[in-house]
């Protein structure tokens, strides 16, 4: 954790992206991941610092049963267009994570994306809510 906030001091990101408390697709590690970024956001008072934004699928775009985590579209908040260009550099770059993927399965997600071409990527904003109640009525 001291070693993520010194990270965050050095680089003074204008945003932060990672996983939700999904983990995307259920992942351990992308859940652990999340979870800490948004455990030293809260410790150290930066919501406001560093917006923390969370991929996600819209509901209607994932196949009941790949694994895939999905939220209403009520929930997100911001969708983000990219070239073809830059989707051919993100497959590029999955090729490093040799002890996480097999090259096979990086040439099969760019023919899915390729073939799907969207181009879009949703995402919904990490908030809380600020002040204190003396209940559970948020409503008020």
């Amino acid at each position: 954790m001291e070693e993520l906030k010194k990270y965050f001091q050095k680089l003074k990101p204008d945003i932060l992206i990672t996983f939700g408390p999904d983990g995307e697709y259920g992942h351990s590690e992308h859940i652990v991941t999340g979870a800490t970024v948004v455990d030293l956001l809260l410790k150290e008072g930066w919501v406001d610092k560093y917006p923390l934004y969370f991929p996600i699928d819209k509901k209607s775009d994932v196949i009941q049963g790949d694994g895939n985590s999905y939220a209403d579209e009520k929930y997100l908040n911001v969708v983000i267009t990219y070239s073809d260009s830059d989707e051919l550099k993100s497959f590029e770059a999955a090729k490093c994570y040799i002890t996480q993927f097999k090259p096979e399965e990086v040439m099969e997600w760019n023919e899915t994306a390729t073939a799907d071409k969207k181009n879009t990527k949703v995402f919904r904003r990490f908030s809380v809510f600020k002040g204190m109640n003396k209940d559970f009525d948020f409503k008020k």
